[in-house]
């Protein structure tokens, strides 16, 4: 009888932190609603995983990993189910899904440390390829909406963003993210996605509710293969522009277009700061000053941000050029007048475009040392050599020419 009773005990103690979270509530359209104003009004916020007063400070995130955690999160704040299928599932002893049924964290009796790890865990069997052709569907182009998904992959990287909202002259706020998988603020762009998709499963998609897990896409409400059919009648490079021309309810101002173009730069410009600082902390502090191998080199290395960089700025300059043929007048300030005339006419600038940027050359600078192929994106150079202030080089091996 004894016996028994620890039995018992030791059962009732373990099944107490069995789930992630316990199911409450089934999901419907007044809790997909409520996922879309919780992005919307920022209940997923930049800082979530970066701020330490956040209950989900810490946790590090890559490319996929912020879409997968938005779900999670409200799902958990909620009492939602969620469940995915596993896609390391290997022999009949692995479980088919992985959800917040799973009793992967016995060992945590704390409730929000378990969806941490719960997070931390979609990150390793997860990514953005899964994320698009598995667990994910694609919508009609009118019926896009915050907390869905832009998922792609240009020269060979993949690319995910998660919408935070679409305003009514068909312009996205985005939420992203990047490699390394490090505990970051998450990063932001306004505007069109700045890769376009050309074939399925990319493009704009939404999560499948647990009970559509295991259904074919063609049978899920609000599937929609509109965008496939629109990509076949004009191609990737402007389908985008198409998408946004539908979305659009009431005209950008120009100078409401310019100051986004000029935004989403200076964002980038304070991107590259930041990883050329952690790029050089890697370096310096963990792998003490050795070459980094392929790995590392994909992680701190910068050729996909450098050249978004410079698609933006080339972006802004045939933006401005527009302007000037058109002899349109603009309300904008002195400075920033200069700098787009020097810009138009490819000169260098000392004028600070972006006024709180810390990065240590201007946007022309910066946009005549890419062309001049000046700047670096190897871990292994010095921050000078990064930004083209000088011309020695590493010896250590270039996996991915800039």
């Amino acid at each position: 009888m004894k016996r028994l009773l620890i039995l018992l005990t030791t059962l009732l103690f373990n099944s107490a932190y069995a789930d992630v979270w316990k199911t409450k509530n089934d999901w419907s359209e007044e809790y997909e609603l409520k996922y879309q104003n919780w992005i919307k009004n920022d209940g997923f916020h930049k800082r979530i995983f970066s701020d330490s007063t956040s209950p989900y400070y810490g946790v590090p995130t890559d490319c996929a990993d912020i879409i997968y955690a938005a779900r999670i999160i409200f799902s958990f704040e909620n009492k939602l189910p969620f469940k995915v299928l596993n896609p390391a599932r290997k022999g009949i002893f692995s479980a088919k899904y992985i959800s917040n049924t799973g009793n992967y964290f016995n060992s945590m009796e704390n409730e929000i440390d378990r969806v941490k790890a719960f997070i931390s865990k979609l990150a390793v069997h997860s990514g953005t390829t899964i994320l698009a052709q598995t667990d994910t569907y694609p919508i009609a182009i009118s019926d896009i909406r915050s907390g869905d998904i832009y998922v792609t992959k240009a020269n060979g990287i993949r690319h995910a963003y998660l919408i935070k909202s679409v305003s009514n002259s068909g312009i996205f706020d985005l939420y992203y993210s990047t490699v390394p998988r490090v505990v970051r603020e998450i990063k932001f762009h306004r505007g069109l996605p700045l890769f376009s998709f050309d074939s399925a499963p990319w493009g704009f998609r939404r999560f499948k509710k647990p009970n559509e897990v295991s259904l074919e896409v063609k049978e899920i409400d609000g599937f929609s293969n509109e965008q496939y059919e629109l990509l076949n009648k004009v191609g990737s490079t402007g389908v985008l522009e198409y998408i946004s021309d539908m979305l659009r309810t009431e005209d950008e101002s120009i100078e409401g277009r310019l100051d986004r173009v000029i935004s989403n730069i200076c964002r980038s410009m304070n991107d590259r700061v930041d990883a050329i600082k952690k790029a050089e902390v890697y370096v310096r502090e963990i792998i003490n000053g050795r070459c980094v191998n392929k790995s590392e080199y994909d992680n701190y290395s910068t050729p996909g941000l450098d050249n978004r960089i410079f698609k933006q700025i080339t972006t802004l300059q045939k933006f401005y050029s527009k302007i000037v043929n058109a002899d349109l007048q603009l309300n904008i300030s002195n400075s920033r007048y200069i700098v787009l005339e020097e810009l138009l006419n490819e000169e260098s600038s000392k004028v600070k475009l972006c006024e709180d940027s810390v990065s240590p050359i201007t946007i022309t600078t910066y946009f005549k040392r890419y062309k001049n192929k000046t700047l670096s994106s190897h871990p292994n150079d010095t921050e000078s050599a990064r930004w083209g202030e000088s011309v020695e080089r590493t010896d250590c091996k270039l996996f991915n020419s800039l």
